[in-house]
């Protein structure tokens, strides 16, 4: 009996399999249900971390480069005035041709307000530009006022180059103007200055598309305390204050802003911003705040900052949705781990199409990068909707980014992958002949249709031969070939490029005849021969360019076609040198030997001729 009883007592202390497999298996899914929750919840996390941060990058990038494409146009439209006046082209002797190449440069570059010209000699000109078109007047003005002028403007003495000045306030008009400037130099004296004023009103209306959202406020402040456009800029117009020309932090009407000097600098966790970049974060009227802010630039003594802030919750949302997914799944054991299986789905898909997307335009594939579908989760959502409108904005600047020099900078992972220097290349220059003619029966938009068609024509017969478009400087066009990649036939891709736009101008003036419009004729000159190649410039502003004699002789055989043969529809002259380093069978015929600028010797010349010559 007592045995009996004991084994009742020995099996009443072992565990059924019910209970057994249920305490088993629980315990396994729980176990997995909270490392899989732990695991997504800082996967998760961090990328979207990471892709935040990137997202910030490349709206900070994109809108340095909005600016940049901004301000560019009216730096270059006063170094070839200031060239072209150096050089004896254009003097105050004939101030009627003054008065048109000004009104011609104004004309050109719709952002540029207005433009002043001044010598040593109490004379100036000055150009503005109304609303309808570009006014010209012409000024003697007595010395003293000569010299507040040059006090308004910051005298140019100490200033080698092209510089930026601070922002002023225009006489004609009640706008505030970003001012450049570049001093005139008669042998090696300073012998006048020339100043273009570019107006910063539409920056803001640029910054409000660019903000998109209510809830995220792109900005550009100027100094510390000042800003230089808003997207409240935009609706409201100039805001007047006394004895400034642009509004104060405080006056702007954006409280995050008008706090900025409370804002701290929060820790990072996994992800990182670009070096020069700076993150903060601030608490106003009861809602947190991300400020992320980067230095582009100076005008005169002042720094010039890009900045964004949005609401935290907007970045930081989704990570709260998935530890609050992770939480729920411990406690529900199977069911929770469906859930997580679910939500892990819902989130991770969205977050790989992003990822990949964001490759695609780190490697600058934006044709691959596709738009991410909607998400049924909100915050992944408004991100989703973000990064399509980012891609949107990227594409439209695609245009202002070299590809082949970012490419290889990409593939280096180092922004020093491309080192200057000396390679044998081919330069080509192009001109349009009687472009100022041809120009001054158009308005400002006839002119720049006409230029981006033009340029745009030649542009894909240099790109399609493998070359690289340097520069456009007004209606010229710098090419060369043999950079940054190496090319062996750089002379004979140059040459082909030139047949094709003989073929490319006939064409188009073929067009241009039944519509009743002039042709257009321009000269080439293509010459081979040793370069400096790479980044050339200052820290803050680098341009991957050439530099040399190949370059003054290739831009002088341009120039001998108004004496070979000025009536040519497309006249294409070539070096001896090009000539030389020819592989294929081009139709070359002597020109004669020339003595051009800064050449002891005579160079000889050949013309270049299309199959139908």
């Amino acid at each position: 009996m007592n045995r009996v009883e004991n084994k009742s007592s020995k099996s009443s202390r072992r565990w059924g399999l019910a209970p057994t497999m249920a305490l088993i298996i629980g315990g396994l899914v729980l176990s997995a249900s909270i490392a899989i929750a732990a695991l997504q919840w800082r996967t998760s996390k961090q990328l979207l971390s990471t892709l935040g941060m990137r997202a910030i990058d490349l709206n900070l990038d994109y809108m340095e480069s909005a600016i940049d494409g901004y301000l560019t146009p009216a730096r270059r439209q006063i170094e070839q005035i200031a060239a072209l006046i150096e050089a004896g082209q254009y003097g105050w002797e004939d101030p009627a041709r003054l008065k048109d190449l000004m009104a011609g440069a104004i004309a050109a570059v719709p952002q540029v307000g207005g433009m002043i010209l001044l010598d040593g000699e109490s004379r100036i000109m000055r150009a503005w530009r109304n609303s309808e078109n570009a006014r010209i007047a012409v000024d003697q003005l007595e010395p003293d006022s000569i010299a507040r002028l040059i006090k308004e403007l910051g005298k140019s003495s100490g200033n080698q180059g092209t510089y930026w000045g601070g922002i002023v306030r225009g006489e004609q008009t009640n706008d505030a103007f970003v001012n450049v400037r570049r001093s005139i130099q008669t042998a090696g004296v300073d012998s006048g200055l020339i100043a273009a004023g570019v107006t910063v009103g539409n920056l803001s209306l640029l910054l409000a598309n660019i903000s998109g959202e209510a809830d995220r406020v792109v900005y550009i402040r100027y100094g510390s305390d000042r800003i230089l456009a808003h997207p409240l800029l935009a609706l409201s117009g100039a805001i007047e204050e006394d004895g400034e020309v642009l509004p104060s932090l405080d006056l702007l009407g954006d409280p995050v802003l008008a706090n900025l000097d409370k804002a701290e600098a929060p820790p990072l966790d996994d992800a990182t911003l670009t070096e020069g970049t700076s993150f903060r974060q601030i608490s106003v009227r009861g809602t947190r705040y991300f400020i992320f802010e980067r230095n582009v630039r100076r005008f005169g003594t002042e720094a010039v900052t890009i900045g964004v802030h949005v609401p935290a919750a907007n970045v930081d949302a989704p990570i709260r949705q998935l530890y609050l997914s992770g939480v729920v799944a411990i406690g529900m054991v199977v069911s929770a781990l469906l859930i997580a299986l679910m939500v892990s789905g819902l989130v991770t898909r969205p977050i790989r199409r992003i990822s990949e997307a964001a490759i695609a335009i780190g490697q600058l594939r934006l044709a691959d990068a596709g738009n991410v579908r909607p998400s049924t989760i909100r915050e992944i959502n408004d991100l989703s909707t973000a990064f399509n409108r980012m891609l949107v904005g990227l594409r439209a600047f695609e245009t202002y980014v070299p590809r082949k020099l970012v490419g290889r900078l990409i593939e280096y992972d180092r922004p020093d992958a491309i080192a200057s220097e000396s390679r044998d290349l081919t330069v080509m220059f192009t001109d349009i002949v009687g472009f100022t003619t041809m120009s001054e029966g158009m308005d400002a938009k006839e002119v720049a249709d006409f230029l981006n068609s033009h340029l745009t024509l030649l542009s894909e017969c240099i790109e399609a031969e493998g070359g690289t478009v340097d520069k456009f400087i007004g209606d010229a066009v710098m090419a060369f070939w043999g950079a940054p990649e190496p090319i062996e036939n750089d002379a004979d891709r140059a040459c082909a490029a030139a047949l094709a736009m003989i073929a490319a101008i006939a064409a188009d003036n073929q067009k241009r005849s039944e519509a009743g419009r002039p042709p257009v004729r321009i000269r080439i000159g293509i010459h081979s021969g040793p370069l400096v190649v790479g980044n050339i410039g200052s820290p803050s502003r680098m341009n991957y360019t050439v530099v040399g004699d190949t370059v003054n002789t290739a831009q002088r055989l341009e120039n001998l076609g108004r004496e070979v043969d000025p009536d040519a529809e497309v006249i294409v002259l070539v070096s001896d040198a090009t000539r030389a380093a020819l592989r294929g069978g081009f139709d070359l015929r002597a020109a004669g030997g020339f003595q051009v600028k800064g050449k002891h010797n005579p160079i000889q010349v050949y013309r270049l001729f299309g199959g139908d010559a």
